[in-house]
């Protein structure tokens, strides 16, 4: 987070003698925050298959088979929950034990997480004084500025379908759906008195 009041107008570093210039350049301050964060981790449950009697707090664990890559080489700005062949997750990592039996895999994989997330907001903010008391303020906020697709691939909370990984048709690892909104700005004028 970073808020800065520009150093332009009477007042400031930069003083500008002009009363017309003053109110135009003086006056401003502008705001900007960034979310960037790795992505969230999944859990893995495989279908149940034996009466639930508590194990595990309700959940099946999966087997993790050894040598298998967990993530595909597609990147995060190539997804698209359109086309099945651009997966986040290989289809072959793991498999579903049998009938009555309980998975060797771990609870959480650290591998085995949705796409980085990456956003940007930034705000301008004019303050321009009428009289001693009186003071009119415009101020604008563009949400995601640079319109930044954030992916998510399990859903909230993050349980991929297990049981969905045709080749063909199945969606795990296929993105399903933005996680945050597209470009968005607003703007308010407010008077101060």
């Amino acid at each position: 987070v970073a808020v800065v009041d520009l150093p332009f107008g009477k007042g400031q570093r930069f003083q500008i003698g002009n009363g017309i210039l003053n109110n135009i350049l003086g006056g401003w301050t502008i705001s900007f925050t960034g979310t960037y964060s790795s992505g969230a981790l999944a859990l893995l449950n495989a279908p149940f298959t034996y009466p639930q009697w508590g194990f595990e707090y309700g959940r099946k664990r999966v087997n993790i088979v050894n040598g298998k890559p967990i993530r595909t080489n597609v990147s995060r700005g190539d997804l698209d929950p359109r086309d099945l062949t651009k997966r986040w997750w290989t289809t072959d990592f793991f498999t579903i034990p049998g009938t009555l039996e309980l998975g060797s895999g771990p609870i959480y994989i650290t591998e085995l997480r949705d796409p980085n997330v990456y956003s940007e907001n930034m705000g301008f903010i004019k303050r321009t004084r009428i009289t001693e008391t009186v003071n009119i303020e415009l101020r604008g906020e563009l949400f995601n500025i640079f319109n930044r697709t954030n992916f998510g691939i399990g859903g909230a909370p993050i349980r991929p379908n297990v049981a969905d990984t045709n080749p063909t048709t199945g969606r795990f690892g296929v993105a399903n759906g933005p996680r945050s909104g597209a470009r968005l700005g607003q703007m308010a004028l407010k008077i101060n008195f």
